[in-house]
């Protein structure tokens, strides 16, 4: 660049010191620069002023040219110093644009490299996206299989469970049926039992009038036979013959007190029996009482039993478990009460059979 101003400045010279020549050769070419020495002294004058006049005119032409000359070389050095700016510019745009190639070539293989990168990254994010979605799919289709089964599965349990449902159902209507008979067993029990109640007071009140003229006898035998010892101690030889002639009116007295004896024993077993007999129909009322709380018992059960449709198979185990409970109660509390019937009260039921 500095170069380049130097050579301006060079030529600017140049060009000034040839125009100051040019100028000096078109003065010295004028008619004013002529020596003849034949011409008068007027014309010497006139053309004096002609040449002066011209001279000036030629110099203000001189000057003129030299302005115009130093303004086309003002021009010329504006469209040099243009044309050096303008090349500079291009070398520089040049080189720009070299280095924006280079830049651009660089930035186009790293575009093509992540276009690769990208194009593998896609790849790869779809098989991976591919084998996620072939998984969930075996996964998927793996759920639905078992919720397929646990479906078909609940269903046989569901069908299992009505077929269960109606057996209890039937069950618990047979129970029914067996409680109303037992208890309608109970209810004329409790009125035979209650019947028997009274004759064992009725008996009672007997018994204890026998044992009230046991009594009395007891104390009138004892009084009799110390009688009767007392008479036959004093009297006894003085009697001997008597008593020998009158040994039949003995034993017969002997023997009706044997026979009112016996009686009287045969009385007292009657009464123990009666006695026994009402301890069997107390025991007897106990155990009606305890069929009646198995009973009520059954009946809640029983009650369950409009329930049943409503529920699981777990509840309908545990509620004929519960169930089969009172069921095995009510056998065990029936045969008790059966096999005290036949072994103290048989005549009832010869009744019952009536």
């Amino acid at each position: 660049m500095y170069r380049r101003s130097t050579s301006n400045h060079n030529f600017k010279r140049h060009s000034s010191s040839s125009a100051q020549q040019h100028a000096k050769e078109l003065f010295r070419m004028s008619p004013t620069n002529g020596t003849n020495g034949s011409s008068p002294m007027s014309s010497l004058s006139c053309e004096s002023d002609d040449m002066i006049n011209d001279t000036i005119s030629i110099e203000e032409d001189v000057i003129n040219l030299t302005q115009k000359i130093q303004s086309l070389q003002d021009q010329v050095n504006y469209l040099s110093e243009g044309q050096i700016s303008n090349e500079d510019k291009y070398t520089r745009v040049k080189q720009e644009n070299a280095n924006l190639m280079t830049k651009i070539h660089t930035l186009e293989e790293q575009l093509r490299d992540i276009e690769i990168q990208n194009e593998e990254r896609s790849g790869e994010e779809d098989r991976r996206y591919k084998d996620v979605m072939a998984r969930h799919e075996r996964e998927k289709s793996q759920e639905c299989e078992q919720y397929l089964n646990r479906i078909y599965n609940l269903q046989q349990e569901l069908v299992d469970a009505k077929d269960e449902s109606r057996k209890y159902q039937n069950m618990v209507e047979r129970l029914q049926t067996v409680k109303t008979e037992l208890e309608d067993q109970i209810n004329d029990k409790s009125i035979e039992i209650d019947g028997l109640r009274l004759e064992v007071n009725k008996l009672r009140d007997v018994v204890r009038k026998h044992e009230e003229e046991e009594s009395v006898n007891s104390r009138l035998i004892e009084v009799l036979n110390q009688e009767l010892v007392d008479m036959k101690a004093p009297k006894l030889f003085e009697t001997k013959q008597r008593t020998m002639s009158s040994s039949d009116d003995i034993d017969m007295l002997y023997n009706s007190e044997m026979d009112r004896q016996l009686k009287e024993l045969k009385d007292e077993n009657i009464a123990l029996r009666e006695a026994n007999e009402e301890l069997s129909a107390l025991l007897l009322n106990n155990r009606l009482e305890e069929g009646r709380n198995l009973l009520k018992e059954g009946e809640v059960v029983s009650s369950l039993a409009s329930e049943l449709g409503t529920f699981n198979s777990d509840q309908l185990r545990t509620a004929l478990k519960d169930q089969q409970e009172v069921n095995v109660k009510l056998r065990t509390y029936i045969d008790d009460i059966l096999l005290n019937i036949v072994e103290n009260y048989p005549q009832l039921l010869e009744v019952k059979n009536k």
